[in-house]
C-alpha cells in the first residue's frame, strides 16, 4: 500500500505545474512563466526539473536566445552537486545548448553524464545529440524516457521519435502516458494534423485544426492551422475570418498572415471580383510583399498573386522550350487537382528557367528498350512568369502558369533516354531538357498524328502552337 503511494505521488505532476502547462498551451507564456519564477523562487519543490523544462521550451519557441543565455546561467549557478538533483539540472543545461544550436557544446557536457544515463534529462539530451546512435538503441533511450517521467515536454519527445520512426504502437503508449500522468493535451491532435496534412489529406487535417482551435482558442498557433486548412478546402469565409483576427493579434506584422488575407480574398471572388474586393486583396498583398522584402525573404509568392490580380500575368514568349519530366505521383495530382489549384505553380528549376519560356510537363511511361526507343507522356504546357528567385529553404523558385492541360497524355517517342547518359549536374537535376526548334517541330508533328485520329483532341495541336506564340 505504502508502494502503491510513492509510485502516485511520483507519477503526479504539482498542480502548479500543469497550470503553467495549460497556460503554455494557451500560449499565455507570461502567465506561465510567471507562474513559474514564483514557484521556484518558493524553493519548495523537491524536483524543479519540470518547471525549467517548461521554460526553455517556452523561450526556444519564441527564438529568444538571450534569455536562453540567461536562464542556463541561473540554473548553472543554482546546481547543489552533493545533491542528486545535479544530473538534470546539468542536462537541462546541455538542452540549451541543444536549442542554441550549439550541438558540439551539449556533446562535450553529455560525455560528462556518461554514467548518469538513467536520468530522463540525460536520456533526452542523448537522444537529440546522439547522431551515432543505432535505431535500436535510440527506441532504448525513448522507452526509457516513458518509465518515470512526469514532465510534459520529456515525454513529447518519446511521442514524436516513435511517429519520426513510424512506430504506431510506441506512439500510441507514448500518449496513454501523457493522459494518465498529465491529462488531456493537444499532442495527439498535433500529431494527426500534421500526419494528415503532409499526406495532403487536407479535410481531415481540417478536423484536426477545428479540434485544437476549439480547445485552445488563444493559441495563435492552432488557430493559423485552421485557418490555412480551411482555405485550402475553399472554406473561404472561415478562412478570411480566422486570419483577419490573427493578423489583429499579431498588430499586423506577420507576412504570412497578410499574404494569407489578400490570397483568399482573391480566392473567394475568382468568378466575380468588385473593384473593392480586388483593392483590398491587393493592399494585404503588396503590404506582405515589402514586409517580406524588407526583412530579406522571398517575394515571390505575393508576387504572384498581385500578378494574377491585375491580368498583368501574360509576358512575351523567349523563344526557349523546356521539357520538365513529372514523378508518377507528381503528374497524378497534376490529373486530378482542379484547375484553380495548379493554374499558378512554385517549381525549383533552378537557375535555368527564365520568364517567357516554355515548359512542357511530360511523364515517362516506359524507359529506352533494346531499339534505344523511350515514351515519354505530354500532360500539361506552362510558361514561366518570373525569372528565378532564390528562397532559403526551397532554393531557386519559378513561378509557372498553366497554359493547356490535356485530358488524355500524348506519347512522345524518346530516343537514347537510359539515365546513365545524363550528366549528373546542370539543368537535369531539376528533371529539365532544353529542346531546340527542331525537337520542337518534331513534337508538334508527334501531337498532330495523334490527334488527326479523335476531333475530340482537333484544338490540342492549335493550343501548342499558341502556346509557343504568346
Amino acid at each position: 500500500m505504502v508502494r502503491n503511494q510513492k509510485n502516485s505521488r511520483m507519477h503526479s505532476p504539482d498542480q502548479e505545474y500543469l497550470q503553467a502547462l495549460r497556460l503554455y498551451w494557451q500560449n499565455e507564456k507570461e502567465g506561465a512563466l510567471s507562474l513559474l519564477s514564483e514557484r521556484l523562487a518558493e524553493g519548495k519543490s523537491q524536483q524543479p526539473h519540470p518547471y525549467y523544462r517548461l521554460w526553455i521550451e517556452a523561450l526556444a519557441d519564441d527564438q529568444d536566445e538571450s534569455s536562453l543565455r540567461i536562464l542556463q546561467r541561473h540554473i548553472q549557478r543554482n546546481i547543489n552537486y552533493q545533491h542528486p538533483t545535479w544530473i538534470g539540472l546539468y542536462a537541462l543545461t546541455g538542452l540549451i545548448h541543444y536549442e542554441l544550436g550549439e550541438l558540439e557544446a551539449g556533446r562535450i557536457l553529455l560525455r560528462k553524464l556518461e554514467r548518469h544515463g538513467a536520468d530522463p534529462y540525460v536520456r533526452e539530451l542523448s537522444l537529440v545529440l546522439g547522431t551515432d546512435l543505432s535505431d535500436d538503441d535510440q527506441l532504448q533511450l525513448a522507452k526509457g524516457l516513458i518509465k518515470t517521467s512526469v514532465d510534459y515536454f520529456v515525454l513529447r519527445r518519446a511521442a514524436l521519435f516513435g511517429v519520426r520512426q513510424q512506430d504506431t504502437t510506441f506512439t500510441r503508449k507514448v500518449l496513454s502516458t501523457i493522459d494518465d500522468r498529465i491529462g488531456d493535451s493537444p499532442l495527439q491532435a498535433e500529431i494527426g494534423f500534421h500526419k494528415q496534412f503532409s499526406a495532403k489529406q487536407f479535410r481531415k487535417a481540417w478536423q484536426f485544426a477545428r479540434f485544437l482551435r476549439e480547445s485552445f482558442p488563444l493559441n495563435s498557433q492552432y488557430q493559423f492551422y485552421f485557418a490555412y486548412t480551411s482555405y485550402l478546402i475553399d472554406r473561404n469565409r472561415t478562412a478570411l475570418e480566422e486570419f483577419l483576427k490573427l493578423n489583429r493579434r499579431g498588430q499586423e506584422g506577420d507576412p504570412d498572415v497578410l499574404c494569407m488575407i489578400g490570397a483568399t480574398l482573391l480566392q473567394g471572388g475568382r468568378k466575380s471580383m468588385s473593384d473593392k474586393l480586388r483593392k483590398r486583396s491587393e493592399y494585404y498583398l503588396e503590404k506582405a510583399r515589402l514586409r517580406l522584402k524588407s526583412q530579406g525573404l522571398p517575394t515571390d509568392y505575393p508576387q504572384e498573386l498581385l500578378l494574377r490580380l491585375h491580368d498583368t500575368d501574360e509576358v512575351p514568349s523567349s523563344g526557349r522550350h523546356w521539357i520538365v519530366k513529372l514523378s508518377a505521383k507528381q503528374c497524378y495530382e497534376l490529373y486530378h487537382k482542379p484547375e484553380h489549384r495548379i493554374e499558378y505553380l512554385h517549381r525549383a528549376m533552378g537557375p535555368y528557367v527564365k520568364a517567357g519560356d516554355v515548359c512542357m510537363f511530360v511523364s515517362e511511361s516506359r524507359v529506352a528498350d533494346s531499339d534505344d526507343v523511350g515514351i515519354w507522356r505530354l500532360n500539361a504546357i506552362y510558361k514561366a512568369l518570373t525569372d528565378p528567385e532564390w528562397h532559403p529553404t526551397h532554393r531557386w523558385q519559378t513561378v509557372l502558369k498553366l497554359q493547356m492541360r490535356l485530358e488524355v497524355s500524348i506519347p512522345l517517342e524518346i530516343e537514347g533516354n537510359q539515365k546513365d547518359r545524363l550528366p549528373d549536374d546542370g539543368p537535369h537535376r531539376y528533371g529539365l531538357y532544353e529542346i531546340d526548334d527542331s525537337a520542337l517541330v518534331w513534337i508538334e508533328d508527334s501531337v498532330r498524328s495523334f490527334t488527326l485520329d479523335d476531333q475530340s483532341f482537333a484544338q490540342v495541336f492549335a493550343e501548342l502552337k499558341l502556346a509557343r506564340s504568346v
